[in-house]
């Protein structure tokens, strides 16, 4: 099955490989390794936060940095 997703966080909790489409170039490869803040900034320009939740890996957006507040997620 193939899927297109806008909603990385839905990607990595579904899929078991995953295909980024950045400006010049692409990823490929396993969503758990493609998936990662770095390549996800890249992409969005945005930052992004991976945590473990109930077990699950989730990558999740830093909001606040993209509406210009100044908090930290630790």
């Amino acid at each position: 099955m193939i899927f297109s997703s806008h909603y990385p966080d839905h990607s990595l909790m579904v899929a078991h490989k995953a295909l980024l489409l950045l400006k010049d170039s692409h990823l490929f490869g396993l969503a758990q390794d493609i998936l990662n803040s770095e390549n996800l900034k890249e992409l969005f320009k945005i930052d992004f936060i991976k945590k473990e939740i109930l077990g699950q890996s989730r990558i999740l957006p830093k909001w606040d940095y993209a509406l210009g507040e100044n908090k930290k997620y630790d």
